[in-house]
């Protein structure tokens, strides 16, 4: 893929998605795809390697979640993998403070490197585990906390919260489809809430992804995780619609306080 083409289908992705980047994001990017390219011929850190994929599966996909980031100081991407999506968003809101976590080590060499590499300011790539004890993991909290479809919902639904800072957003992509009502129990089994659904389809392949999103409340303690969080990687529970789509649905849940809802819900900033 030339500059050219990627610059084009970047601009054309992100008009489908109704997002608007910086037009210096393309060749950040495209420094970003050769990083993880070049790496990848040498370990094995994504199967996505066709360039045009690599534009749409990782890029597009990672910057289609603007509207619930933008406005937030800080990004802690659990699960991150190769760096989606955290590493574009950060390339795309460049004052946006990112810590990036696997258990990964190969995974999270690469994200160092690439954030060395394209000179990002304010990116923190942790081999850790998270298991819902974020001191003593030295996982800092965050505003915003992001995950691809790494672990199922009731165990995320239990680990989330800890790694949130009061009045902060849990947003997660999720491989299995399920009902607002099936969402709204698993939630409030955790004493949360689930709100402001929205969903798009990625704008080449039409593979369809759902995104719910709501704040955090403040105050009341964290519930920590039952169980570590595996090894067995992000969307192995995907379902598979007719002609590859994959439905998947981004979940924010809020903490309900003792005693009350702790305020009305809010959507994102």
């Amino acid at each position: 893929m030339d500059n050219a083409r990627f610059e084009d289908q970047l601009a054309a992705g992100c008009r489908a998605l109704g997002v608007t980047v910086a037009a210096d994001l393309g060749p950040r990017l495209q420094r970003l795809m050769s990083e993880l390219l070049k790496w990848n011929a040498k370990v094995n850190l994504t199967a996505i390697t066709a360039p045009e994929e690599v534009l749409e599966k990782h890029f597009l996909d990672s910057l289609a979640v603007l509207p619930e980031v933008t406005g937030a100081a800080t990004l802690l991407d659990l699960g991150a993998g190769a760096g989606f999506p955290g590493l574009p968003l950060k390339l795309a809101l460049p004052a946006l403070g990112v810590t990036l976590v696997d258990t990964v080590g190969k995974k999270v060499a690469f994200i160092k490197a690439a954030a060395a590499s394209l000179g990002m300011q304010g990116v923190r790539g942790l081999h850790a585990r998270a298991e819902g004890q974020p001191e003593t993991e030295g996982i800092p909290r965050a505003e915003v906390l992001i995950a691809r479809a790494f672990m199922d919902l009731p165990d995320w639904l239990a680990l989330a919260p800890a790694y949130v800072e009061p009045g902060g957003r849990v947003v997660a992509m999720l491989g299995k489809a399920q009902t607002d009502a099936e969402l709204a129990a698993r939630a409030a089994e955790r004493q949360l809430r689930v709100v402001s659904a929205r969903a798009y389809r990625l704008p080449f392949s039409g593979a369809e992804r759902r995104w719910r999103c709501s704040p955090r409340s403040r105050g009341g303690a964290c519930r920590r995780a039952r169980r570590p969080v595996g090894d067995s990687g992000r969307c192995d529970t995907a379902v598979f619609l007719p002609g590859n789509a994959r439905r998947c649905r981004v979940t924010s849940a809020a903490r309900i306080p003792p005693g009350g809802e702790g305020g009305a819900s809010q959507g994102p900033r």
